[in-house]
């Protein structure tokens, strides 16, 4: 009963917030997680603190894109964080309702908190202010160059195509994708990538990156190069050992890589094949429709490949397959 307790609360607690937001038409007020967060902020967040909501999360997600495709609720690292940027605006050291919170909040919020008091590397303020948001290009630029990893970070998602700027874009970026931050990285590959910086030292450095030991930062650099069209032999074979990850983000990265060719063969396509049967034997046919559509846009006649391919070995996907590939055949290739 007591859990249920919690949970009405967290609940009741959860929606009134929502409400608030939306009446005062804040940005991302539908966001789980915004929500989540100023539930944290407001000091109503003990009751969240004390249970577990999502016992597991996805093993990929991509925090570059986090306007376009938030997650259900705050992850452990980032509600720990919430709890203790709360903590620091409000001057705490070593707050009181700190012991309080979930057993596996503890250690990172501690852990955040020090890092706070260290640094102030935030762009939370006590005060109602815009002046922190409020820069140039060029200012954005020399906040970037700061030692905080949110500084860094909140900088790049701030700088805007500007051809003016572009060589000092270029030099700080190629600066960050070395960082020893993953997180800068991937904010760095993300601002090449919608700011279209693509000289030859940017496409070198992003075909390094698709062999990181890095899943994300690796298949961050391969979707950017494919945006660029800048899918070279090198990239092209990362590609390849990429579709056998088991992470299907990955495998997706890899496709989008494959698909800025207009025709592959060989080898390459026989590791296509076997991604193909992978995605019908365990039915995600989101990945047999992109399977689907890379075979129409690469074959002259995809449904003969697939039956060719399934007829003798699989033939209880034939059926499904070729429906797949009539599909794909009226409709474009999805970019990602």
């Amino acid at each position: 009963m007591e859990e249920d307790a919690g949970l009405t609360a967290t609940t009741v607690i959860h929606f009134t917030l929502a409400n608030i937001l939306h009446q005062h038409q804040l940005p991302f007020a539908a966001f789980p997680e915004v929500v989540e967060m100023a539930v944290i902020g407001t000091g109503l967040g003990m009751p969240r603190n004390q249970i577990e909501l999502v016992k597991q999360v996805p093993s990929f997600w991509d925090s570059t894109v986090w306007a376009a495709v938030e997650r259900p609720f705050l992850d452990e690292q980032a509600h720990a964080y919430a709890n203790a940027l709360t903590a620091w605006a409000r001057g705490e050291q070593n707050p009181g309702w700190g012991s309080e919170i979930a057993t596996q909040l503890k250690k990172p919020m501690q852990r955040s908190l020090k890092y706070l008091h260290k640094t102030s590397d935030s762009f939370v303020t006590t005060e109602r202010s815009d002046a922190l948001l409020d820069q140039s290009e060029t200012e954005w630029l020399q906040t970037a160059e700061g030692a905080g990893i949110t500084q860094q970070i909140i900088a790049i998602r701030h700088l805007r195509p500007n051809e003016h700027l572009a060589a000092e874009y270029e030099t700080a970026l190629l600066k960050k994708t070395k960082s020893s931050s993953r997180f800068v990285i991937l904010h760095a590959i993300a601002a090449l990538e919608y700011l279209q910086l693509d000289s030859e030292s940017i496409k070198s450095e992003l075909t390094l990156l698709t062999e990181s030991h890095d899943e994300e930062i690796q298949s961050k650099a391969m979707i950017a190069l494919s945006r660029l069209e800048a899918i070279n032999e090198f990239a092209h074979e990362q590609a390849l050992k990429m579709m056998g990850s088991r992470n299907n983000h990955v495998v997706f990265a890899a496709m989008v890589g494959l698909l800025s060719h207009d025709s592959i063969e060989g080898g390459s396509l026989k590791t296509v094949d076997r991604g193909f049967i992978q995605a019908l034997q365990t039915c995600d046919y989101e990945f047999v429709g992109l399977f689907a559509s890379a075979y129409s846009k690469w074959l002259d006649d995809p449904q003969q490949h697939v039956k060719t391919l399934l007829a003798d070995d699989q033939p209880e996907y034939l059926q499904i397959a070729i429906d797949a590939v009539s599909n794909a055949q009226k409709e474009p290739v999805p970019a990602e």
